[in-house]
Parts: structure tokens; sequence; C-alpha cells
């Protein structure tokens, strides 16, 4: 069984040496294989931004939600907020202080409850937009209103502003407003609607880069470098099951791996078929010489009077007897054996 082990571990061996040969001499050809996002991707639409953050320096930070009352507590020169991670319970209060001292607050509206061409004064954020001069509304789902040379807004809010009013606006292609900044002090506060052009699956075209640098990245001094995230962050939801494994495209391997593990061990140890195939159980000894061989150890480890005490209450024979008797099989049997 040892000699057969041995052939199996130099098979597997050779294998090992061949592939090894075969991947450091011959030519790789790259290939592009798809994978699918990871866990934490999926979560976090603007983690492409982020991670574009940190690799020019900066320090995105992330928080899952907001109040106004909190700016007083905030380091960061920038803020970007998502409006339905926030309680904007006596907005106008805290933010215009705030911006006023060269701060940038930058307001993603998502999931406003607006109705077409209706101004809604439903919820504080609402109002508070309102007293600066401009009304919240929505436009048809059933337009095209970006091309290939503007940002990607969404379609649903849009910004109604007043004529006296002289704020900067990015108008998509039928003219509706999209984007507001308002100057406050030596600060600014930005205006968005649902801002798909930070997107993961966005971000990379061109006009969307540089929207999202200015209102994030240019807007960080040398001395602040860091950036605020209020969205909702997603750490109640559960990691996959097997973790990396199938992010990476290592599963099939590691089937293969198992199925081999699997095969080599009944290989090894079911008799019907692999190493112990041919081999046959041995005949057990006979019963006298085990016997004798453990009376020898008895006898040897001053443990034999226990045991023939034990015989002599259990038999007709006298304890002499049983000796007598014992010591003429055990000089049978090594006569025998001679």
């Amino acid at each position: 069984m040892y000699k057969r082990i041995f052939i199996c571990a130099a098979i597997i061996f050779a294998f090992g040496v061949i592939g090894y040969l075969l991947y450091t001499n011959y030519e790789i050809v790259p290939s592009k294989i798809p994978f699918l996002p990871s866990h934490e991707v999926r979560q976090n639409s603007y983690y492409a931004l982020e991670r574009w953050l940190i690799d020019t320096g900066h320090s995105p930070h992330v928080q899952s939600f907001f109040y106004p009352e909190a700016l007083e507590r905030i380091e960061e020169k920038t803020v970007v907020v998502l409006s339905t991670a926030a309680n904007w319970r006596d907005a106008d209060i805290y933010l215009i202080p705030w911006i006023e001292k060269g701060k940038s607050l930058v307001i993603n509206l998502t999931n406003i409850n607006t109705y077409d061409n209706d101004v809604s004064t439903e919820n504080d954020l609402l109002k508070f937009i309102l007293g600066l001069g401009i009304s919240v509304g929505t436009t048809p789902n059933y337009y095209t209103y970006t091309d290939d040379s503007s940002p990607s807004f969404h379609w649903r809010v849009k910004f109604i502003i007043e004529d006296d009013k002289e704020y900067f606006t990015i108008n998509d292609i039928h003219g509706n407003v999209r984007l507001v900044e308002i100057p406050i002090g030596e600060g600014t506060l930005t205006l968005i609607g649902q801002p798909i052009f930070l997107e993961n699956q966005n971000i990379k075209k061109e006009p969307n880069a540089r929207l999202a640098w200015r209102l994030t990245g240019a807007r960080s001094s040398e001395d602040n470098m860091d950036i605020l995230f209020v969205r909702y962050t997603g750490d109640n939801f559960s990691k996959p099951l097997l973790g990396t494994l199938i992010q990476r495209g290592n599963l099939l391997p590691v089937i293969i791996g198992a199925l081999l593990l699997i095969i080599f061990g009944f290989w090894m140890v079911i008799p019907v078929f692999g190493l112990v195939s041919e081999e046959k159980q041995r005949t057990s000894r006979p019963i006298k010489e085990r016997f004798t061989a453990e009376i020898s150890f008895l006898k040897k480890y001053k443990g034999l009077y226990y045991y023939l005490r034990d015989t002599e209450q259990n038999s007709n024979y006298s304890y002499n007897d049983i000796i007598n008797k014992i010591r003429s099989e055990y000089d049978e049997t090594n006569k025998s054996k001679c």
C-alpha cells in the first residue's frame, strides 16, 4: 500500500512540474473575463467617485444620516448630501450661516414627491429651496434630455427659477434646468436632481467626470482635502455567502479541486477499488497462541496473580493446577517454535 501511495504522489508531483514548465515557458495570451460587480459596488452607486477622490489625494468620509444643526461640528469644507438621508428641519437657520463661511453644500434631490410643473412645499427642504426663489417640478419621462456632449441628468427633477434670480445653471438639451449653483457669502449651495452623472456606470463619460470633479475635488483646498458624503451606507445588507470567491472567478477551480480530493480519498480507502483493492485481510493467530502470549506478558509485569485469581474463582481447578497447565502449554509452544 505504501508503495502505491508513493507512486500516486510521484504522479501528482510530475504533473505539477509539467504544469509549471508549461506556464513559465509558453506564452499566455491575456483574455478579458467579465466579472460581476462586487457587493460593495452594488450597494454604493458612488463607489467609483469615492475611489477617484482617494486616488487624487482626497479623503472622502461617509455617514448615513445628516442634521443641519450638525454642520457646526463638521470639519469638512465640502459636503454632499442625499436629500432622503437627512432631516431638513430648521434648514434655513443652520445652512445659510455655514455656507457663508466659504463652505460648499451639494444637495441631491432624490425621490422628491413632486408632480409635473407643480410647486410642492410639502417638506422642509422644498420650503427652504422655495425661499431662495426656486421651485421644484418634474418633466415627462418619455423624452431624451441628454446627449454625448452634456452631463447625464435624470429626467425627473427640474428647477424653476424666478425671473429676478441670476443663478448659475446647467440645462439639458431641451432647456430644462437640472443644476442650480447659488453663491451665498463666500460659499456656494448647489442643487441637483437625481445625480446620475456621479454614479458608477456614468462617471467614465467625460462631461460627467468634469462636472463631478468641479463639485467635489476642485472645491477642496490644499489644507482641507476632506469631503463628506451623506448617503445610505448599506451596512445592514448581508455579505455574500462565499465572500470574494465568486467575485474573483475562483469558484470553478475550487469545485474541481474538491472533486479531485474526494476521488483520491475514495481511491485510497475503499477496498472495492484503488490502493487496497488487491489486499486481503490477514488470518488471525490461533487462540492458544494469543492466550500464551497474554500470559507471558502478565507474568513479566507481575500481573499473573490477579488473572489466576479470577480464573480460579470461575473454574473447578486449583491455583497450582492452573499454573502447571499454563506452564506446560507455554513450554510446548516454545518447543514447537524451536
